[in-house]
């Protein structure tokens, strides 16, 4: 089932209601039983919307669901009656103004609540971010998307790593330091950090012991796996993505996350 973002639930809005008339309290500004289909199809959108994509709290929680609830009983309604000829207003406001503002402070990217939480990570926004990844790794490959799955969990476990790497050198002055000159890598900077590769990054990171030998190999695997974004050496390594890469590649995300933890 085609996946369906608050955006796109506003747009159709839109397309049947104008936003001047959606802003607009007048009766007769309200949406006529002439376009219950229209109706319809936007509570069918509305029901294919993930959870997790619907963030609201509160008051706007609750004119949400009284938005999407008085569509739902007026539909019922014409069914078996004719009159009231238009929409029921909720708390006086237009039905498809108040779902139209309520979708509006809805985000098309959360992840989904069964993510790992990463609490480890200190940075929110980098915390979330992470999480997304995870998160749309394990909904591409629920879609048989298994090349942007591998791609998604191996951005995942780069930053993880990444982090990590940071995190040691705050804490122990010069120990990657010493790992990166013995490697010979980039110049042990934060910045010069974010040009290694994740075959790199994995070596660091073994060398700190801030992961588990099981994890190292898991990980060694997900490098591949993420090698995947250059189409030309996918054809030269005759390596095509399917589900197993795709769930090698979510197993080393969630074994960095695991140790990291």
């Amino acid at each position: 089932m085609p996946r369906v973002v608050p955006t796109e639930v506003r747009d159709v809005i839109v397309a049947i209601q104008s936003l001047q008339f959606l802003r607009s309290k007048a009766p007769e500004h309200q949406i006529p039983r002439g376009h219950s289909a229209e109706l319809a199809i936007v509570l069918a959108l509305v029901d294919r919307i993930s959870p997790e994509l619907i963030t609201l709290t509160g008051l706007d929680h609750t004119k949400y669901l009284m938005s999407v609830e008085t569509i739902r009983h007026q539909l019922t309604w014409w069914q078996t009656n004719h009159d009231p000829d238009r929409l029921k207003p909720v708390q006086g406001e237009n039905t498809l103004g108040v779902l139209y503002d309520a979708l509006t402070m809805c985000p098309d990217e959360a992840p989904a609540p069964t993510t790992v939480e990463l609490k480890f990570v200190t940075d929110p926004a980098l915390r979330e971010s992470i999480r997304l990844d995870i998160s749309t790794a394990n909904r591409n490959l629920i879609e048989r998307e298994w090349k942007a799955a591998a791609i998604f969990a191996g951005a995942a476990t780069e930053a993880l790593l990444l982090w990590a790497i940071d995190e040691q050198d705050k804490k122990a002055t010069g120990s990657i330091a010493q790992i990166v000159g013995a490697m010979k890598l980039p110049p042990n900077k934060p910045d010069k950090r974010l040009k290694w590769t994740l075959a790199e990054m994995i070596r660091v990171a073994e060398a700190a012991k801030l992961i588990e030998n099981e994890t190292v190999k898991q990980a060694s695997l997900a490098n591949d796996f993420r090698n995947l974004i250059h189409p030309g050496r996918v054809l030269r390594l005759d390596k095509k993505p399917d589900r197993a890469r795709a769930l090698g590649a979510l197993a080393a995300a969630e074994a960095v996350a695991r140790d990291l933890s």
